[in-house]
């Protein structure tokens, strides 16, 4: 069945609210896509992404709300509309940007920073500088619903067009796309809540704070997802690795493997997956992720400390994340944690996948 039903069956569970008298959303979920790309300071790439971030806009010119400007164009750092007389155009300011100048520049949809969009792209591109001195890469996010307005409908296709068009435009050392759970911008305090969801599925992405991984995955992958994506230097990394990309899939004909400029996309089944723990690990998920897991980064930290009391992802905790498809993953963290909230009981699992789980074969 498709990711329209599957979402459907568990929205109540995976959609917070805050309780105020806005009601504003604190989490949901979205279709997501994270690419990490070489020399975002050269003018050339610079203007690939504006095109990026123009293609993006004139798809969702309606939804789109406010922009998290750099900090040399406010007097104090805070969301402002997208409408502003002081703001300038995208390709405006990336022109008047020299290539020691970082880039970073945020536009989404939603009342505020304060509320969870399913509708944003962001970017993070090092200066000359920084790519001198600490070789670090550039980094481009983006969201969109997962419903669209026609009945039993999604964004998949215009989605997966989209991540081509970046593929195409950025030539990214490697990226992930697929469902992913979206909290606010000023995310710190909804970061539990965060752990508490993907405490419950395999198949979410977690890519909050994405961006503090530039320097990690130069040379590594950060896990696998609906769409894997691996430029040359990760396919090169691959065969030194005594990984045969060109064969791995042959008797597996749900997994797809295409290329989109020099980026090779390998595809885990014809939709995404939602994936709830309690269903087992989603097969194809599970069997990408075997092959390519000697890619994959041994330590990372899916979130930032704060001072919450809520449990979130420290390092040991994104290590389980990491792992969670391994045959010896341990995840969920916390099983006895798990309890799904109004979840449709009327929508068949029958519909609600594409292929068996790991636990069912």
């Amino acid at each position: 069945m498709s990711l329209y039903w599957e979402y459907k069956k568990y929205a109540n569970d995976v959609n917070y609210f805050a309780n105020d008298e806005d009601g504003r959303c604190t989490l949901t979920l979205a279709l997501t896509c994270s690419l990490y790309f070489w020399n975002g300071h050269t003018a050339d790439v610079r203007m690939k992404l504006v095109e990026c971030f123009e293609r993006f806009e004139h798809l969702f010119k309606d939804q789109l709300k406010w922009v998290m400007p750099p900090e040399e164009l406010v007097t104090k750092l805070h969301a402002i509309k997208i409408d502003h007389p002081k703001l300038p155009k995208f390709r405006n300011y990336v022109q008047s940007l020299g290539e020691n100048d970082p880039l970073e520049w945020y536009l989404s949809g939603g009342k505020s920073a304060e509320e969870a969009s399913n509708c944003y792209i962001g970017c993070l591109v090092e200066a000359k500088w920084q790519f001198e001195t600490y070789g670090d890469m550039s980094y481009i996010k983006f969201a969109m619903p997962i419903l669209n307005s026609q009945p039993e409908q999604t964004n998949l296709k215009l989605f997966q067009e989209f991540v081509n068009f970046c593929c195409n435009k950025l030539d990214p050392v490697n990226g992930l796309a697929g469902v992913s759970s979206v909290i606010p911008y000023n995310s710190g305090q909804y970061q539990g809540d965060e752990f508490e969801v993907q405490n419950r599925y395999f198949g979410l992405d977690c890519s909050t704070k994405d961006f503090y991984l530039t320097a990690s995955l130069q040379n590594k992958m950060k896990s696998i997802l609906w769409l894997t994506l691996l430029g040359p230097q990760m396919q090169q990394l691959a065969r030194n690795k005594g990984i045969h990309l060109d064969s791995a899939w042959l008797n597996e004909p749900r997994i797809k493997q295409y290329k989109i400029g020099q980026t090779l996309v390998i595809q885990a089944g014809a939709e995404p997956r939602l994936a709830p723990v309690t269903k087992g690990k989603p097969l194809l998920y599970k069997k990408v992720n075997d092959v390519l897991k000697p890619l994959r980064i041994k330590e990372a930290c899916l979130h930032i400390g704060t001072s919450s009391n809520q449990v979130e992802f420290d390092t040991p905790l994104s290590a389980k994340w990491l792992s969670r498809l391994d045959d010896d993953g341990q995840w969920p963290a916390f099983p006895d944690w798990v309890n799904y909230h109004g979840v449709d009981e009327t929508i068949s699992d029958d519909l609600t996948g594409d292929e068996p789980t790991s636990a069912e074969k």
